[in-house]
C-alpha cells in the first residue's frame, strides 16, 4: 500500500489523502477529485527541520503522513491484507461535506481509534 497526497493519487492501489485546514474544511492548497480517499489533518503542523529545529508546516506533504496509520493496524493485526488495510481505513473515517465519499474529502477524516479497534482480531 502507497500513500500519497497527488502524483501517484490516480492509481487504484494508492491511498490518496487530502488536506484539512484547522476547522476541518479542505484545506485551500490540498489536492481534491474522486481519487480522494481520505483527509488528514495538513495546516500548521509541527514537524522536524533540518538542524535539529522544528517548525510549523502546512501541505497535503503533512496530511499524507497521519495515514501512517496503515502501519499501527498491520501492526495490530499483521494477517489483514493491504486491501483489507485500506478498506477500514476508509469505512472508518468520520464522514465529512456532502455524506458519503466526495470529491473534496473522500471517506471523510480518518479516525484513527476505530480503524484500530476494527482491525482488532
Amino acid at each position: 500500500m502507497l500513500v500519497t497526497q497527488c502524483i501517484q493519487a490516480v492509481y487504484p492501489e494508492v491511498l490518496t489523502v487530502a488536506a484539512l485546514d484547522e476547522s476541518k474544511d479542505r484545506a485551500f492548497y490540498s489536492n481534491y477529485g474522486d481519487h480522494v480517499d481520505v483527509a488528514a489533518p495538513g495546516t500548521s503542523i509541527p514537524s522536524l527541520y533540518l538542524d535539529n529545529q522544528y517548525v510549523v508546516m502546512s501541505g497535503t506533504s503533512m496530511a499524507s503522513p497521519h495515514v501512517g496509520l496503515a502501519a499501527l493496524i498491520r501492526s495490530i493485526n499483521p494477517s489483514l491484507t493491504n486491501d483489507e488495510v485500506y478498506e477500514i481505513i476508509r469505512s472508518t473515517a468520520n464522514d465529512l461535506g456532502t455524506p458519503g465519499k466526495d470529491n473534496y474529502y473522500g471517506y471523510g477524516e480518518i479516525n484513527a481509534e476505530a480503524a484500530i479497534k476494527k482491525a482488532n482480531p
